[in-house]
């Protein structure tokens, strides 16, 4: 819930820049990603973890150069990187108003009032210093991602059904159509599950990696 007050000056915020990446690297990991992705290549499924990923993936050196430079001259509270290409900076409401040309308002969690975040309402502008060279801006306008969507849901006392199969249940579940495709996956809507072998995944675009403990859970909680 937004507030009509902008935020106070002296706040604390966290932002993130990406800066652009080695376009050959880019290629080599996209390459790979369809290897991965292909039930036919015999690479299928042999995913990478987030250190696999960085020695692949390098940043474009002199715009990586030009942002820490930058990084450097500015009066930042805290400047951490992460991975190969990330800029995870601390400042205040004041000096990324003055940064990036926006205002920033409070927001208030709707059901943990207590919890409240500070973001933009509207445009912003890279600095014209780096804007060449920022792929990504997160921390902005963007807002943190709920987690525990299982946790949430209403919570069942059917001994014949496990808990975790009904709380996903409830859980809105959209394969996008480009998979559907892709995979050529039945309707089994219409026709009912093959008599063969089925496998089920799970896909998110949300700036993460395979991790297997993540694997593990989803596949416990749909009981593969």
């Amino acid at each position: 819930m937004k507030s009509s007050q902008t935020s106070p000056s002296n706040e604390l915020i966290t932002l993130s820049l990406v800066s652009k990446q080695n376009q050959n690297s880019v290629k080599t990991l996209e390459s790979l990603f369809w290897k991965i992705t292909d039930p036919d290549s015999d690479q299928y499924q042999q995913w990478l973890t987030r250190k696999e990923i960085d020695k692949i993936l390098k940043p474009h050196s002199k715009c990586y150069s030009l942002i820490q430079k930058w990084c450097k001259k500015q009066p930042f509270k805290k400047v951490n990187k992460i991975g190969t290409d990330v800029f995870k900076i601390t400042t205040t409401v004041k000096h990324a108003s003055e940064l990036f040309s926006t205002k920033f308002y409070p927001y208030t969690h709707v059901q943990n009032k207590k919890r409240i975040i500070h973001r933009i309402h509207g445009q912003y502008q890279i600095p014209d210093e780096i804007y060449s060279c920022v792929d990504l801006t997160v921390g902005l306008d963007t807002f943190p991602l709920e987690k525990n969507i299982f946790g949430r849901q209403q919570k069942f006392t059917d001994g014949n059904v496990d808990s975790s199969q009904q709380q996903l249940q409830q859980t809105d579940i959209i394969t996008p159509q480009f998979l559907i495709d892709y995979y050529k996956i039945p309707n089994v809507k219409k026709t009912g599950l093959p008599r063969n072998d089925v496998s089920q995944g799970s896909i998110q675009f949300l700036g993460q990696y395979y991790d297997e403990k993540d694997l593990q859970k989803y596949s416990q909680a749909v009981n593969i």
